[in-house]
């Protein structure tokens, strides 16, 4: 048993059924849409993956023969006091219930991190959370420690145990990004807001209703056939979740805005430098959502924002915050882009 889940064109099969089980009430309604249990996957590719996630409750010894693997494992991230500190949580607690107990996973893992640069981009990590990638088996197993007492009451923290089996897909792909940023289809145009949290994200998506907003937290991209598309997700913030979602299509993408607010709604055009840099430093490490990528995953990251800014316009949008704010940014918007 187990359920099918199919998220910006991508088909995974995540065993058994606890996790979903382990969902709130608003999580469920906001992964519902996307379960395709018993219909036909509407993906881009005719392959998909499966993934394991188990949860972690009390913390282990690891095998003796983790230090020299925890030792490759770690040569495979950027070497700063951040990824330190998230590094030391997964010895302790994640990487442990991943080995301990399991031979078939201590040979997989030992597998993934052979001496093969090409072949580093498997693992994603975080201070609760860790996925690796077993690429030739098309498998990702994720290890949870679930300690419910640092979970805030309605934050979707199970959804964010999925996007980062989502994320590992993507980079090992080569064609998609997961970005801090809320994403919406106006007049037939596929818009993206980025910025870290209180910057206005949630806000601009709502006071360019109506329109269809994809997700006001999260926005996933995809290169298909070299056309950038924005995907709907369920990755909502819960406390603005109105609950509905907007599933059904991806859209073209036709600008990107690194967003702000301020007392007088602006919209200035990026230089490729500029965008790229910009982009870089607000999410090139997903600080924002928590998660230390690998290095292969940074310059993975680095490659696609290349290609994206070079096809898509990035501008910096500041906005105030009242009813005249469609009418100005259309106008704006119309005019950079005529």
């Amino acid at each position: 048993m187990g359920v099918d889940i199919e998220i910006a064109g991508i088909h995974v099969s995540i065993k058994g059924n606890k996790f979903l089980n382990s969902f709130s009430s608003v999580e469920k309604h906001l992964i519902e849409p996307f379960i395709i249990n018993g219909r036909t996957p509407r993906s881009f590719e005719n392959k998909s993956f499966s993934a394991n996630i188990k949860f972690s409750t009390c913390l282990k010894e690891s095998p003796v023969y983790a230090p020299l693997l925890l030792k490759k494992v770690m040569s495979c991230f950027p070497d700063n006091e951040n990824v330190r500190a998230t590094f030391k949580v997964f010895q302790r607690t994640l990487m442990p219930a991943y080995l301990n107990g399991n031979k078939i996973y201590a040979c997989d893992f030992q597998d993934v991190f052979r001496d093969d640069p090409a072949e580093q981009n498997k693992i994603i990590i975080s201070s609760s959370r860790a996925a690796i990638f077993n690429k030739q088996k098309k498998r990702i197993d994720v290890v949870v420690h679930d300690d419910k007492q640092h979970i805030s009451p309605g934050y979707p923290d199970r959804l964010k145990t999925l996007m980062l089996l989502m994320r590992i897909i993507l980079t090992s792909k080569n064609d998609g990004v997961i970005l801090h940023a809320s994403c919406l289809e106006d007049r037939k145009n596929g818009y993206v807001f980025m910025g870290p949290g209180n910057s206005g994200k949630s806000t601009a998506a709502q006071m360019l209703s109506p329109c269809r907003i994809l997700s006001d937290d999260i926005s996933v991209i995809r290169r298909i056939d070299n056309t950038y598309k924005i995907f709907p997700n369920p990755w909502w913030n819960a406390n603005m979740f109105s609950g509905t979602t907007n599933y059904k299509y991806p859209v073209s993408l036709k600008a990107l805005f690194f967003i702000g607010k301020a007392k007088k709604t602006s919209m200035r055009r990026l230089s490729y430098k500029e965008a790229l840099g910009v982009m870089m430093y607000r999410d090139g490490k997903f600080h924002q959502m928590g998660f230390r990528d690998n290095k292969a995953g940074i310059r993975n990251f680095y490659l696609f924002s290349q290609g994206l800014l070079e096809q898509i316009p990035a501008f910096e949008l500041r906005i105030k915050k009242w009813h005249k704010f469609k009418s100005e940014f259309n106008k704006l918007i119309d005019a950079h882009l005529k």
